[in-house]
């Protein structure tokens, strides 16, 4: 999304603020669950947070060569990632379908609530387990464990 700090809502960062369907816009946070102070934002134009800050990535020198780096360009990877994942999961999922799994599915965090328009981080766990996805997700419980023919059983 951005690394100058602004907020996007008023000072529109192209590509990410415009409003089309198939774009995903990311603010970066650090390891305590902080917006990084670099990061743009905005509860408007900015869907959700990933990890940002201090992430090992590979250089190009060779096959073993690491490095710590900061910045959108790190979160940005973290959602890409997630919706391959959803991809893989549901292949014939429309572009617009796998962007609503990823932010129905955010994990809320208090210091992106007013920072980006989910309020929350991506997370892979929810996004492939469920959400708001149209489909009715229901959990039972019965108070007779194991469930036999001819008994009766609240559930």
């Amino acid at each position: 999304m951005g690394n100058n700090g602004r907020n996007t809502d008023s000072s529109p960062m192209y590509p990410a603020a415009y409003d089309l369907g198939n774009i995903v816009s990311v603010a970066a946070f650090d390891q305590y669950g902080r917006k990084a102070s670099w990061s743009n934002y905005g509860k408007k134009t900015v869907d959700l947070g990933a990890p940002g800050v201090s992430i090992i990535s590979t250089l190009a020198r060779s096959d073993s060569h690491y490095g710590n780096y900061s910045g959108t360009s790190m979160a940005c990877p973290h959602v890409a990632g997630v919706s391959a994942l959803l991809l893989a999961r549901h292949p014939t999922s429309t572009v617009a379908e796998l962007r609503q799994r990823l932010l129905a599915t955010v994990a809320p965090m208090d210091n992106l609530r007013e920072k980006v328009a989910s309020g929350g981080r991506v997370d892979a766990h929810q996004a492939l387990a469920g959400g708001e996805d149209g489909d009715l997700e229901l959990a039972v419980t019965s108070s007779s464990n194991p469930l036999r023919g001819g008994t009766t059983a609240s559930l």
